[in-house]
């Protein structure tokens, strides 16, 4: 019946384009970055939104960097930075708009030479885009900032031990190294345009196989 074909075709519409709308939406958000600090005041009012323990994150030497108003083509949101001297580790917590929680992240680039990298943070959707074979990412629900900080440790010592890495201390310039690996992203996804499809399955079934995974269980 002509009317069941039109549902078939209407709802196989659906199940492609949604996803390649996100696909878009992931590469719209990572070309052209920019990262504009924010002022004193804005400053304030991002953390008292952000709602994190700053005192237990100076527990585990992170310095607070600051805040700036990340921009791309598709997207803008709110960002707070913290690192760790001489250490690859860096926190980044964002507000998105239209979201009532923050995202939170901590980033390690354990080296540049092989572009080994280890993140693990609390938004499921970070598993969407197919990443470098070595940018390694592991998400959870509602794991609190304590949680996700022993998570992540837990996962820079599989991927060292598991690819033999020496990691050497070294101080970066975050937003430098953000801006970076947001170019280096945007080509990725642009240069390779058959791994457009995998969007489809990550947003329909990859993302919800992989989220409240441990890297060591993904590698």
């Amino acid at each position: 019946m002509i009317w069941l074909e039109i549902l078939v075709f209407c709802v196989t519409l659906y199940l492609l384009i949604v996803p390649f709308a996100m696909g878009l939406l992931v590469l719209g958000s990572v070309c052209r970055v920019r990262f504009v600090p924010k002022d004193a005041a804005e400053d304030r009012e991002l953390l008292e939104e952000l709602q994190l323990d700053t005192e237990e994150l100076a527990s585990w030497g992170f310095a607070y960097l600051g805040s700036y108003a990340e921009k791309s083509l598709a997207a803008e949101s709110d960002i707070a930075l913290w690192k760790q001297p001489n250490d690859p580790a860096f926190l980044m917590a964002a507000m998105v708009a239209g979201a009532k929680e923050p995202q939170i992240a901590f980033v390690s680039v354990l080296s540049w030479e092989s572009g080994v990298s280890v993140s693990t943070g609390t938004a499921k959707s970070g598993h969407l885009p197919p990443l470098p074979k070595r940018a390694y990412l592991q998400t959870f629900e509602g794991a609190d900032l304590g949680t996700l900080w022993r998570r992540h440790q837990e996962a820079e010592v599989a991927v060292v031990e598991g690819l033999r890495l020496e990691v050497q201390p070294y101080e970066v310039d975050v937003v430098r190294l953000l801006t970076h690996v947001y170019a280096e992203l945007g080509k990725h996804f642009a240069l390779k345009p058959w791994l457009w499809p995998v969007f489809v399955w990550r947003y329909w079934i990859g993302q919800h196989l992989r989220h409240n995974k441990t890297v060591a269980e993904l590698m």
